[in-house]
């Protein structure tokens, strides 16, 4: 029986890391992407997938960032305004509103500033770039 004791305690051992093991690679795969100053999702580490509010804002992002290059190719200098912020459009699916805004030279953006953006209440997140069409702030 001793033999047999000694089984059915490796095969338990073997179980039990099999379900960490399984744990730590798909169970916590979210907690490798991170906010950084500026509000963009980042990747920490080899994450097993991007999830979809990830990708979302990615695709936002890359959206502002054409939505700047038309811009710029239309002739527009951003250096030029003397307004604090120059409304570009939304993002291809309408949740982010893309704004061009003036940053201080620490480079960060103080949200007060541009709380009013939101007044009709249709669009819930913005993505802010800088006038060199750097993303400054995403909310």
């Amino acid at each position: 029986m001793g033999r047999m004791e000694n089984k059915y305690k490796i095969y338990w051992i073997a179980l039990g890391m099999v379900i960490v093991v399984t744990f730590l690679l798909i169970g916590e795969s979210e907690n490798f992407w991170i906010k950084d100053a500026r509000g963009v999702w980042i990747k920490h580490e080899t994450p097993l997938g991007i999830p979809s509010y990830v990708s979302e804002q990615q695709k936002a992002t890359e959206d502002a960032l054409k939505l700047y290059e038309t811009k710029i190719r239309e002739g527009i200098d951003f250096h030029m305004f003397d307004s604090d912020r120059q409304y570009l459009g939304n993002s291809s699916d309408g949740k982010y509103g893309i704004f061009v805004v003036w940053t201080p030279e620490n480079g960060t953006v103080d949200m007060q500033r541009y709380s009013n953006l939101n007044s009709t209440g249709k669009m819930k997140q913005f993505i802010l770039l800088d006038r060199d069409g750097n993303v400054a702030k995403v909310s």
